[in-house]
């Protein structure tokens, strides 16, 4: 069975969420792009399954300021609602958190747990790529990064 929630956060700290009933070890993904995160998701729900975990999608959204409410509005409709089926169709349990920074590596040092395990989609590229670049950063913080071969 599959539960899908929905956390939406801002940086003024101001939360909306459904409540999960208890705590649980989860595997993270950091939403990049589309192809690339929805092969993460894939490769983050076989691991989850093994281990027994529920699968976290952060997807960070810039907003100019935080109290922006134009962007915000806009970016909950244009994102959540395709992010929520994605999510919702698994068969691993899935938390969707969008959350609403100016700074995207600040948030997500605030938001992750210290040695948080992040599957990433590491393409088959010889060239630096905007996941390759966020799990060296996030391996240098002390997390456990896993990269995904690329292959859908």
């Amino acid at each position: 069975m599959n539960t899908a929630e929905t956390l939406i956060s801002g940086e003024s700290g101001r939360t909306t969420c459904i409540p999960h009933s208890r705590a649980q070890f989860e595997v993270i993904v950091i939403f990049t792009h589309a192809r690339p995160t929805l092969r993460a998701l894939k490769a983050a729900a076989r691991l989850a399954k093994t281990l027994g975990a529920r699968i976290r999608l952060i997807v960070p959204r810039i907003v100019p300021y935080a109290g922006h409410p134009k962007a915000r509005f806009v970016s909950s409709i244009s994102l959540v609602f395709p992010l929520r089926t994605i999510v919702g169709n698994g068969k691993v349990d899935t938390r969707l958190d969008v959350r609403f920074c100016s700074d995207r590596w600040e948030m997500l040092q605030r938001v992750l747990a210290p040695e948080s395990i992040v599957v990433l989609d590491g393409g088959n590229h010889w060239w630096s790529t905007a996941e390759t670049r966020l799990a060296r950063d996030l391996r240098a913080a002390g997390h456990h990064v896993i990269l995904s071969s690329g292959k859908e």
